[in-house]
């Protein structure tokens, strides 16, 4: 009897794992409106890195966390690349990382709320991520997360007025400024089984 309930034990333990991000595969985005742009303004942040811990027996994701390496923002365009580093926006100097970390253990289904905390310019505030999961065929797990957050809550706040006699925007939201306070947010990210 006392065998039986320690090979249970055993095989209870090895069900939970650490799972690390798998950078090639992942990736972090977000979009903003901007006046004159025609829609939205894409951009990524091309280095990251993080983990969870999985029970894939019980289907329990907890204790994700994701860093990002703010200096790593990336829209395709240098010059406003720079000015997204600099004070006005990020402060990438005094402000190398945004972080998200996990609050509130989960269930893995087809679709869940990944509740947590997201801290910006040493600015946290909590933030539900509606996540997708995509089917996978070897031992990962991929996840497709979104969110919406105003930029003014963690003091991303730059932005000016649109010049007199300018049409106001073709999206109807920004009024009289060039940028949107919201700010979408998406992670593609698979995690993949740590190697002993």
């Amino acid at each position: 009897m006392k065998l039986s309930v320690l090979f249970m034990l055993i095989c209870f333990a090895t069900q939970a794992a650490v799972f690390k991000v798998a950078a090639p595969t992942s990736k972090v985005g977000f979009e903003i409106a901007k006046f004159k742009i025609g829609s939205v303004v894409p951009g990524t942040f091309d280095k990251f890195e993080g983990s969870a811990d999985l029970d894939e027996g019980k289907g329990d994701l907890s204790k994700v966390m994701v860093t990002i390496q703010t200096a790593s923002i990336n829209t395709q365009d240098e010059k406003r690349d720079g000015h997204l580093k600099s004070a006005d926006f990020f402060d990438v100097e005094k402000n190398p990382t945004i972080t998200f970390g996990q609050t509130k253990n989960t269930k893995i289904g087809p679709t869940f709320d990944l509740v947590g905390n997201l801290t910006i310019k040493g600015i946290t505030k909590p933030v539900t991520l509606k996540v997708t999961r995509s089917p996978n065929k070897d031992l990962s797990y991929t996840f497709n997360a979104v969110a919406e957050i105003n930029r003014q809550d963690f003091n991303v706040t730059w932005n000016k007025d649109l010049p007199k006699g300018e049409a106001k925007s073709v999206l109807g939201i920004l009024k009289d400024k060039v940028l949107d306070d919201t700010v979408k947010l998406s992670f593609l990210v698979k995690f993949e089984p740590t190697k002993n």
